[in-house]
């Protein structure tokens, strides 16, 4: 699943990845799963472009 932010009206878009931040975190603890935050949100540049992050689709995660 994949799931983005927009910050819209009286939004900024600091606001944005912070909630993202949070939510992640969140998710993650209730039920046990990893997430991955990208673009503006993501914590390390590698991870910043959604594109890269993709290329060789999901089989090919574990070899990076």
């Amino acid at each position: 699943m994949h799931m983005g932010f927009i910050p819209i009206k009286n939004v900024t878009m600091e606001e944005a990845v912070e909630i993202s931040k949070h939510l992640a975190k969140a998710v993650s603890e209730r039920y046990d799963l990893p997430i991955f935050l990208y673009e503006k949100s993501a914590s390390l540049p590698h991870r910043e472009n959604l594109a890269k992050i993709r290329k060789g689709e999901f089989e090919g995660w574990p070899r990076r």
